[in-house]
């Protein structure tokens, strides 16, 4: 899209780091295209802390029994849509 066509219309901008470093530039294009500047959404814990409580006090004896239990572990997980 030109620069030119661009401007005025409704379009919004997410950086792709949590605290983003924005140079002077970027934020001065930002600026002209009038573009919305979405925040990042917020750190949320720790993505591991489901599977950290389940393996809490877990003994293997191989790796089989590794693997059975991580695949039953996540067929009982809820699935979650990529899709928007």
């Amino acid at each position: 899209m030109r620069k030119e066509d661009a401007i005025g219309q409704k379009s919004h901008f997410l950086h792709d780091n949590p605290k983003p470093h924005v140079a002077n530039l970027t934020r001065e294009e930002l600026e002209i295209f009038r573009w919305e500047i979405l925040e990042h959404p917020s750190y949320s814990g720790d993505p591991f802390g489901p599977l950290k409580e389940a393996l809490g006090g877990q003994r293997f004896d191989d790796n089989e029994a590794v693997e059975g239990f991580m695949l039953d572990w996540l067929h009982e997980r809820p699935r979650v849509s990529t899709m928007l």
